[in-house]
């Protein structure tokens, strides 16, 4: 879309109008301007990548998705995931950043089939931690059949 919108712009400024110098500093400053612009999107080399986690996709530069892989065990996660991935390692829940990458997929990939259901648990989880209540389990959940009782 950007690039798009570069060559649009490029060739507005080449279709100088007539009255106007197309010799002029501000024009000639103007038209590098575009031409250097045109020439990174031109040779950005831009791919889409899948988050190993949540399965998002974005579109990033090579060095970009490089650089996040060297960071996560050669496996590339997205933003979100990512700072899930630096939170657990900072709150010292885990030792290192292998393994909290390897908790935070099994986590995702609980998940995945049905995105409700990931936003829902990670509500619950965000409540919890701000509750206090971090040691609350599977086990203590409670079921609609023990939630409501019929006096």
């Amino acid at each position: 879309m950007q690039q798009s919108n570069t060559i649009k712009q490029l060739a507005l400024v080449l279709s100088v109008d007539t009255n106007h110098s197309p010799s002029t500093p501000k024009t000639i400053v103007l038209l590098a301007s575009y031409i250097e612009v045109f020439f990174l999107f031109l040779f950005m080399e831009i791919e889409s990548v899948r988050c190993e986690c949540c399965g998002l996709m974005e579109d990033c530069t090579q060095a970009y998705i490089s650089e996040v892989k060297s960071n996560f065990d050669n496996k590339w996660l997205c933003g979100l995931c990512s700072e899930a991935v630096r939170e657990e390692v900072s709150r010292r829940k885990m030792n290192t950043i292998d393994e909290a990458v390897r908790a935070h997929m099994s986590f995702c990939g609980k998940f995945k089939d049905n995105p409700a259901v990931l936003v829902a648990e990670g509500m619950r989880q965000m409540l919890r931690r701000r509750s206090g209540d971090l040691t609350s389990s599977a086990s203590k959940k409670v079921g609609r059949s023990n939630s409501t009782k019929l006096y």
